[in-house]
């Protein structure tokens, strides 16, 4: 009787251990590297739909009364369906990413998508650096099929200002 019991004081203790221990942490992924960024494709097919992107960098030099959190600038990014076919149910839009020279920039809150034209979302990211000019800026979005596979799309960024 008394083995019983003891044996079940070392089960209970034992239990009581093993679910104060930490949780696995999950795996981090390692950040891309801008060499693995420019390999992305200028368009992908997501079920069957073939997508492309590009971005405008808009540069807001507009006055403004108090004081300015990060940056004014920010880049609008069009994905656009090819034949404006309606993008696959499920489609996310995980990561932003912009490239330039040896400046790799990756985009905070995603905001969107909204819906414009037929076969065309808008996704807005704030706060992107200065950059020297938007004709050799390189524009990464990292797409979540429905499935959860991930790829990424790569696209030209124009620039605007706006004073």
């Amino acid at each position: 009787m008394i083995r019983n019991a003891t044996s079940y004081l070392a089960t209970i203790c034992l239990l009581s251990l093993v679910a104060t221990l930490p949780a696995a942490e999950p795996k981090e992924e390692k950040p891309p590297t801008i060499d693995d960024l420019k390999k992305a494709p200028t368009a992908v097919t997501i079920g069957e739909v073939e997508l492309g992107v590009s971005g405008m960098l808009i540069r807001n030099r507009m006055p403004t009364i108090g004081p300015i959190q990060g940056t004014r600038n920010y880049i609008i990014i069009r994905v656009k369906a090819k034949d404006d076919a309606a993008l696959p149910d499920g489609v996310k839009f995980t990561d932003v990413y912009a490239i330039q020279g040896d400046t790799l920039w990756k985009a905070g809150k995603i905001e969107g998508p909204r819906g414009g034209r037929p076969g065309t979302v808008e996704l807005v990211v704030r706060n992107a650096p200065e950059f020297g000019g938007a004709e050799a800026t390189e524009l990464i979005l990292q797409i979540a099929a429905g499935d959860g596979k991930k790829q990424r799309l790569r696209g030209a960024v124009k620039s605007m200002e706006v004073h």
